[in-house]
């Protein structure tokens, strides 16, 4: 929704509950434009970055870093748009470093519970010991705000006025723990 709107997602949200250390080498897969790497960045972070997302001709799938490579993987509302997300999460886990973590995110319990049901039927590992997190931004649609996100999506209609409503992120992070 945000991106249909022009609302833009605050990472610092994000970073504020899942804190990431500053000298922690990070992996956002399916991460966009940059935005949390570049967040974390000026948040005083100065641990290795890489971006991997579809758009730039990256794949989640394939990942083309060594194994134990990172100390930390993002995979912000991306999972639901990969053909194979238990493939792209063990990949995921093939980067991390024993000790590392893997922060994963859908918007919304729904969407998230949805996603966890794809996975396990693809034999993915299931997040034992994961660390939930539900995050919810408020936002104010104008009515302009609501007619391009309306038709974003081929519809149309007449809004009455602003809507006050929240973007919502729903996750967890599991803390992996031995030989990837």
């Amino acid at each position: 929704m945000s991106q249909r709107c022009g609302q833009v997602w605050s990472f610092g949200v994000l970073l504020d509950a899942v804190p990431i250390d500053t000298a922690a080498s990070v992996l956002d897969i399916g991460g966009g434009d940059g935005r949390l790497l570049l967040e974390l960045a000026r948040r005083g972070h100065t641990g290795r970055q890489a971006l991997i997302d579809a758009a730039r001709g990256g794949d989640a799938h394939a990942l083309p870093f060594a194994a134990q490579s990172f100390d930390v993987m993002v995979l912000l509302r991306v999972l639901a748009h990969l053909h194979t997300p238990a493939l792209a999460l063990a990949e995921a886990r093939r980067v991390l470093r024993p000790g590392g973590r893997v922060v994963v995110a859908a918007h919304g319990p729904l969407h998230l519970a949805a996603l966890l049901g794809t996975v396990s039927t693809q034999s993915a590992p299931a997040p034992a010991a994961a660390v939930p997190f539900d995050l919810r931004l408020p936002v104010l649609l104008t009515v302009h705000d609501q007619r391009a996100l309306l038709a974003s999506y081929g519809q149309s209609a007449q809004p009455q006025g602003e809507l006050k409503t929240e973007l919502q992120l729903c996750g967890w992070v599991q803390h992996i723990e031995g030989q990837n």
